[in-house]
């Protein structure tokens, strides 16, 4: 079986000049942890929930210092509506694993596993053309034979 076999297709994407803000009600809207970002139809990189955790709170070294921090969600909002107008390209991992079409099912899952990713990009000739998550996995792996 093939990656083409268990995709999802269209993947949601944003453009690398959008805002913070743009992609993270893209992600909260369709209830996805990421979103490749695209330059043109080339992925150059991806805004998951933990990059947006990250740039949103302090870390937790910082609050262990500072116990108050916990207790400080106007500051926390306030962080927010500048990082909310940051540009994606501020704000994304690069570096962003991909797999094509043709690649085996066991394959990409073996990358998932060996990177603790949760998707992979689906490029055909450098577009976009799908992502594979580790439910699409699961589904084609477990989904099928179910005993009643």
């Amino acid at each position: 079986m093939k990656v083409k076999d268990i995709m999802s297709t269209p993947p949601i994407t944003v453009q690398v000049e959008q805002t913070v803000g743009q992609a993270a009600a893209q992600i909260l809207e369709h209830r996805i942890n990421a979103v490749p970002v695209l330059e043109g139809e080339r992925v150059v990189g991806l805004l998951s929930e933990g990059d947006l955790v990250r740039l949103l709170l302090p870390r937790y070294s910082e609050v262990v210092e500072d116990e108050y921090r916990f207790q400080d969600f106007e500051a926390a909002e306030e962080r927010a509506d500048i990082i909310r107008h940051q540009p994606v390209r501020h704000a994304m991992t690069v570096g962003v694993l991909s797999v094509t079409p043709q690649t085996p099912v066991l394959k990409a899952a073996a990358l998932l596993r060996a990177h603790h990713l949760k998707w992979l990009p689906v490029v055909s000739e450098g577009k976009l053309v799908g992502i594979v998550t580790r439910h699409d996995i699961c589904k084609a792996l477990l989904g099928k034979r179910q005993k009643a």
